[in-house]
């Protein structure tokens, strides 16, 4: 069971003068973990895992400044790279491990490849990717149902909680589960406080963030990835492509796939001990790739 979960909020303030707001659990012993979601996704849509996990592990959550309403002049891949590094200097996190889901694992995939020493592990919940990514990473195939769905789910899903938020007839999470995209196993409550959050975040930032995403057309050589990584796929995600999951795992030199039976992609919610068990486990058993010492200054 989790214990009670507390957070203490972070501000940090970006090299382009932008603040990142983090939420952290307290300093633990273990491996820290850097929660990566998909453009918009709240914290409390992490909450059951930050709340097992907090005992061994500093848990760190990350939200792209735009969806919180920042203004910037710019939104790119590079500067999400910057936003997430300079996150963990700001932190004096030497090395950590990621910890994603949906389209948040195209960012953590590419900051796997881009920056070895600084991230030792991945787990990637539900991965999903633009179709430029996927194709530069050599998976595409013929497949592309999941990609399909996934665009329509990402650029839909912010105005439902916007909606819900503002309409109180409109049940977001009745919709989601008539649509096959929750499973009946879900927390109605965790997933009402996840809806909620995420209809507070901004569309047009969350759009900026997307499309930054959805242009990115190069991607790191799935061989040349030496972390450990973990690929969680829910069977009943109509989502993501379960196929581009299993093509990536078997590219991987240290990936391994599981399957959720009856998850959707919102598996964290629906099953969150299994989902948080998988999570502590794959981070104890896997051989982490250590960081070489910093350069001094």
């Amino acid at each position: 069971m989790r214990s009670k979960l507390v957070l203490e909020p972070r501000d940090i303030t970006a090299s382009d003068g932008v603040p990142l707001r983090l939420s952290c659990t307290k300093p633990a012993r273990g491996l820290p973990v850097l929660l990566l979601g998909a453009p918009g996704t709240p914290p409390s849509f992490w909450s059951h895992q930050m709340g097992f996990l907090q005992a061994r592990h500093t848990t760190v959550t990350f939200e792209h400044p735009e969806v919180l309403g920042v203004n910037r002049p710019g939104t790119s891949v590079e500067r999400m790279h910057l936003d997430v590094l300079e996150t963990l200097d700001g932190l004096g996190l030497e090395a950590v491990a990621l910890v994603s889901w949906g389209l948040g694992v195209q960012l953590a995939l590419d900051l796997l490849g881009a920056h070895p020493r600084r991230f030792t592990h991945l787990v990637a919940i539900n991965p999903f990717f633009s179709r430029r990514f996927a194709w530069s990473l050599g998976i595409l195939g013929r497949d592309v149902v999941g990609p399909v769905l996934g665009r329509i789910a990402a650029r839909a899903t912010p105005l439902l909680a916007q909606a819900h938020r503002r309409l109180s007839l409109v049940d977001a999470g009745a919709w989601l589960r008539r649509a096959g995209l929750a499973s009946p196993t879900i927390e109605p409550e965790a997933l009402q406080e996840a809806i909620r959050d995420l209809g507070a975040r901004n569309d047009a930032g969350i759009s900026r963030i997307l499309a930054a995403l959805e242009d990115q057309r190069q991607a790191p050589a799935p061989e040349a990835l030496r972390q450990p990584v973990l690929l969680v796929v829910g069977e009943s995600d109509v989502v993501a492509s379960g196929l581009l999951a299993r093509r990536l795992a078997r590219r991987l030199p240290l990936g391994e796939l599981l399957s959720v039976r009856g998850g959707t992609h919102l598996s964290p919610l629906e099953y969150p001990e299994f989902i948080s068990l998988a999570i502590e486990k794959f981070l104890d058993r896997a051989a982490p790739n250590p960081p070489a010492p910093r350069p001094s200054r």
